[in-house]
């Protein structure tokens, strides 16, 4: 874990990845994954009554921060037993050792340390370092580029920065201005504990509410086909514009606290 100066450096670099502009950049790696739902609910819908959104949306989160950040056709929304889907689930699973672990790194970090505890099992860890490993050393050494986060870090492990950085302030730190490859795994693994239960969880709270209430949901279906009418496409300026929508949103993280896990 990081701390101090080397924390604060880290983030400092880490902030552009994160902008609006970064997001737009990977929106169309997140349409494709909404298509590919689109297609699956719609063969669920000609053959079944009713439909398990939380699980299809479980996977459907898990596809879209697979590919944005780590570059992974994980196949979760076809493959309910995916690897990947099997080690998100994991990591979001606590056992009665994980309590136990937690409460010794909690209570005796330094035994923790030497005992070489970790908060998730060593099984999740060492997937997702494997993943993230393979997946840069690939890249850098075919010279293969995508719009997704894991780029970012890529740019970041070999020059010190993200282009929205300004050039100015490239100077040499003590600390180190390159990410490393653990330190580029763990970036990789928190984008994907942040994203992946709130995501799916408000999307379900919002899909719910919108069921019992039918003028909300014809309010949002109407100003979504009129911002599609405009653009003729989903697209990041579009979605930008459905105001309503973004309101719903809102509504239902202020009505249901969204935990982390």
């Amino acid at each position: 874990m990081c701390a101090g100066p080397k924390w604060k450096h880290l983030r400092s670099r880490l902030t552009p990845a994160y902008s609006p502009g970064k997001l737009k950049y990977m929106f169309s790696t997140i349409v494709h994954c909404g298509h590919e739902m689109t297609s699956i609910l719609r063969e669920i819908a000609a053959t079944e009554h009713t439909v398990e959104i939380k699980e299809i949306l479980a996977r459907y989160t898990t596809d879209v921060i697979g590919c944005c950040a780590f570059g992974l056709e994980c196949n979760c929304m076809r493959d309910p037993d995916a690897e990947f889907r099997m080690m998100g689930k994991r990591a979001f699973t606590q056992t009665v050792g994980d309590v136990l672990k937690m409460i010794v790194i909690r209570s005796f970090p330094s035994l923790a340390k030497l005992l070489n505890f970790g908060v998730f099992s060593n099984n999740v860890t060492s997937f997702f370092n494997r993943v993230v490993r393979e997946t840069i050393e690939y890249r850098e050494q075919n010279n293969v580029t995508r719009k997704d986060f894991l780029q970012l870090l890529i740019q970041l492990r070999r020059d010190g920065q993200i282009d929205e950085e300004n050039r100015e302030t490239e100077k040499k730190d003590p600390i180190g201005t390159a990410l490393t490859m653990e330190e580029a795994a763990a970036q990789a693994f928190i984008f994907f504990l942040a994203g992946f239960e709130t995501t799916s969880t408000t999307i379900s709270f919002a899909l719910f509410e919108m069921a019992l209430n039918e003028e909300i949901q014809q309010t949002a279906r109407q100003e979504v086909n009129k911002v599609l009418e405009k653009y003729e496409e989903l697209s990041y300026e579009s979605i930008m514009e459905m105001h309503y929508l973004d309101t719903v949103i809102y509504g239902i993280l202020s009505r249901n606290l969204i935990p982390t896990s």
